[in-house]
């Protein structure tokens, strides 16, 4: 290619990988983690995957991707169970409170966002290349957004935490999960993700509560 074409071609890869930071990676994580914090790990995380309902209507809309029945189906019982899970079958109020409700519903369009940008992208850059530098990008987004940072207490269990929050819950994952959008549509991609409300309400249930971990100092 021409000296000029492929300079206008590493443009555009770069605004696609401050896109992917700052409308996929910051928004996913930032939503979830206000979503736990209005209500619990276990509902934060079920309102973050109708996400992939939202891909799968986007790849519909604008792909003119045809919807298998089972995808249909499970978009349909997804709905129902968010709606059993903001209501209790209660149509007169909720359950949860509606600021829960709305930040876990952004978590979600963040999770579609985050499925769908890199496409193109991580099959033409590598992966680590294309999550390292989102993650860059969308910490700086939240720094302009948010400049003010409380303190971290400075106990060991607090940075284990942290450490895991950053390596086990983020790095790892979002790196798999690039990386296999490479390989694998991302309709399926997002589907198969949605198996992580179950392991959050499994850990959730079977993790000790801090009041418990401090019983039992």
């Amino acid at each position: 290619p021409k000296p000029s074409s492929a300079a206008s071609d590493v443009y555009k890869r770069q605004l696609h990988i401050i896109a992917y930071g700052i409308f996929g990676l910051l928004p996913v994580q930032v939503f979830y983690f206000i979503a736990i914090e209005m209500a619990n790990a276990s509902i934060a995380t079920i309102l973050q995957f109708i996400g992939p309902f939202f891909v799968l209507t986007y790849l519909a809309v604008t792909h003119q991707q045809v919807l298998r029945k089972l995808d249909v189906l499970a978009a349909i019982l997804a709905f129902i169970g968010v709606f059993l899970l903001s209501t209790h079958g209660n149509f007169n109020q909720l359950a949860i409170t509606p600021l829960a409700l709305f930040f876990g519903l952004l978590s979600a369009v963040g999770e579609a966002s985050y499925t769908l940008i890199p496409v193109k992208l991580v099959k033409r850059v590598s992966s680590l290349v294309v999550t390292g530098w989102g993650m860059l990008f969308a910490g700086i987004g939240l720094m302009i957004v948010y400049p003010r940072f409380p303190a971290i207490p400075n106990t060991p269990r607090a940075w284990l935490d942290v450490s895991a929050i950053i390596i086990i819950g983020t790095i790892i994952p979002f790196q798999i999960m690039a990386n296999a959008l490479r390989y694998v549509k991302p309709s399926t991609v997002s589907l198969l993700d949605a198996f992580e409300p179950l392991s959050a309400t499994c850990l959730l249930y079977t993790s000790p509560s801090p009041r418990d971990r401090s019983l039992s100092r």
